[in-house]
């Protein structure tokens, strides 16, 4: 892809496809904690985006760049963004979750996969839906929703089939550790408990 890039440097694809491939090698080099490689890639991709700020693989591979705790901030204009731009595409709706969840914005990691989740059901994408799902669980769960949390599992489960409960399967595992949440009085059931307690001595004046 190098060589590609050199051969045609005013070629807009060749150097995103060249940008991408310094990507994935820092995402083959794990070990790697200098991030260069996701920084050189990030560096040639943010002067395309300046080229053309509505290129979707561009803004795709930005957040990709920056998909690491020491990164992710800069990541968010591109996050917010990505949505909009392509507002019927399950998985841009869903890339957006990548940096909300670095960053702990879980409200808006929730809301954006629940907008991935709906597009990829109307498309029949079962497959877009469960990775939109596996997300919002974990946002949920952040925020201590335990009961939400639950009912997505509930739901990914519903939509997988018995598949769904196959050892190590990312439904199985979720099913299996939310059970633990379920406990009588736990979490959410204490919670309503002081709510409903407040509510009841307001009244009583």
């Amino acid at each position: 892809m190098r060589q590609l890039s050199e051969k045609y440097p005013d070629d807009f694809e060749a150097q995103t496809f060249y940008a991408f491939a310094i990507l994935a090698v820092g995402y083959a080099t794990p070990t790697d904690t200098t991030l260069a490689k996701q920084l050189q890639a990030s560096a040639l991709l943010e002067k395309l985006w300046k080229k053309n700020p509505n290129h979707p693989g561009v803004i795709h591979y930005l957040i990709h760049s920056y998909d690491v705790p020491s990164l992710a901030p800069r990541g968010l204009p591109y996050a917010r963004r990505y949505a909009d731009l392509a507002p019927d595409a399950p998985h841009a709706l869903h890339m957006p979750a990548h940096t909300f969840t670095r960053v702990g914005l879980w409200q808006e990691s929730i809301d954006t996969n629940i907008r991935s989740h709906d597009a990829a059901i109307k498309r029949g994408d079962s497959g877009e839906a469960l990775h939109a799902m596996d997300y919002m669980v974990y946002a949920y769960l952040q925020t201590a929703q335990d009961t939400a949390a639950k009912r997505v599992v509930d739901d990914m489960l519903q939509l997988h089939g018995a598949a769904g409960l196959v050892h190590d399967s990312v439904m199985e595992r979720l099913h299996r550790e939310i059970r633990s949440l379920t406990i009588y009085e736990g979490t959410s059931e204490i919670q309503r408990l002081i709510i409903a307690e407040s509510l009841r001595r307001r009244a009583a004046g």
